[in-house]
């Protein structure tokens, strides 16, 4: 599946899927590299997310017509296309502790899925997760998936305050808040590490189609990382 679309007078939204899964996502990864190669002079700003990429046309290059059949033209080899090693890129590592005092959560996820809280923090650090998407706010990865088991759904009423560095479960997919804000995914847990600064970096920053995974910390080893309850 492939569709462009102009969107109002600057802007073009290509959809190549409607699926959340990892093959959808590649191919997001690998329309985005050919895309930045091809065209990179006529676009202002490019955001993929699940399964579209939303481009910010530079109209002194040509109207957005003009823009929708070069991209078209530029993606017709897509699908035979290798990815690329970025869209992979290296496996980031994420410290959370599942403690009480930083999981108000847990609980709830238990009853929900039937599982201990052994089985939760085992399941959550056994996957690697890829993200699909950033948005809501700066820094906030939207990853996946996570085990079925671990399928919850958002919480019916959101908190207004959701402490930063939360780690979070909302149906397969799973999050860290990078600051305080409001929220409404199912809270398991809470890392020391500053999601938006992984970012923001010069080299190897977090960007859709990157690679992580949880591994458990102890509230010890959480506060001497920095953490606070």
């Amino acid at each position: 599946m492939m569709r462009i679309e102009a969107v109002g007078e600057s802007g073009c939204m290509l959809y190549l899927g409607d699926q959340i899964d990892p093959q959808t996502s590649a191919r997001v990864c690998r329309a985005g590299e050919l895309i930045r190669w091809q065209l990179g002079d006529a676009i202002i700003d490019m955001v993929p997310s699940y399964a579209s990429i939303f481009m910010s046309v530079d109209l002194t290059r040509g109207g957005v017509g003009v823009f929708c059949q070069r991209l078209e033209a530029a993606l017709q080899d897509l699908d035979r296309v290798a990815a690329a090693p970025r869209a992979a890129g290296a496996l980031v590592r994420i410290g959370v502790c599942y403690a009480p005092e930083v999981a108000p959560d847990m609980e709830e996820v238990m009853h929900l899925t039937g599982l201990t809280r052994d089985e939760i923090v085992e399941l959550h650090c056994r996957e690697r997760y890829r993200v699909y998407a950033i948005g809501f706010s700066p820094g906030f990865c939207f990853m996946g998936n996570t085990d079925a088991r671990l399928r919850v759904p958002r919480k019916a009423t959101p908190r207004t305050r959701v402490p930063a560095g939360s780690v979070a479960l909302a149906e397969r997919q799973t999050a860290v808040y990078p600051g305080e804000s409001p929220g409404g995914w199912q809270l398991i847990g809470r890392t020391a590490v500053d999601m938006l600064a992984l970012c923001q970096r010069d080299e190897g920053a977090l960007q859709v189609g990157s690679q992580l995974c949880f591994e458990p910390l102890s509230l010890a080893d959480f506060l001497a990382a920095g953490g606070q309850v």
